[in-house]
């Protein structure tokens, strides 16, 4: 019988059983079939997280974008009432008491480059 210790004095007087070869490999490959499964499922979970993150930021400057955009409108609105070329016109006159220029009044300016220095 080779799994009992032998009878009389020995070094070791504990009962000890030893595994076969073969079955130390089958405990090392289910070992690392467990650890490759952990980490292909670790990387599935950081991809989901990721892309969870990344869905809640997309939603979030979705929402900042529809806040920018209908703050937007009035300040368009009121560009096109304040640029209106009569309302301008008539503000002119009325309030600030602009007019055409006469004749008189107009000067033409012409404005010429830098004059180019003469070959000595």
């Amino acid at each position: 019988m080779k799994d009992y210790p032998k009878l009389g004095k020995s070094s070791s007087s504990r009962l000890v059983r030893e595994l076969p070869e073969s079955e130390w490999k089958i405990t090392l490959k289910l070992f690392l079939s467990g650890l490759i499964l952990l980490i292909v499922a670790m990387f599935f979970v950081s991809q989901r997280i990721d892309y969870i993150q990344t869905e809640r930021r997309v939603r979030k400057l979705s929402l900042e974008k529809r806040a920018i955009l209908s703050s937007l409108l009035p300040l368009q609105l009121e560009e096109r009432y304040l640029s209106q070329l009569d309302r301008v016109e008539n503000f002119a006159k009325q309030q600030l008491g602009m007019d055409f220029p006469q004749a008189k009044q107009i000067i033409e300016v012409k404005i010429y480059p830098d004059p180019v220095p003469e070959p000595e």
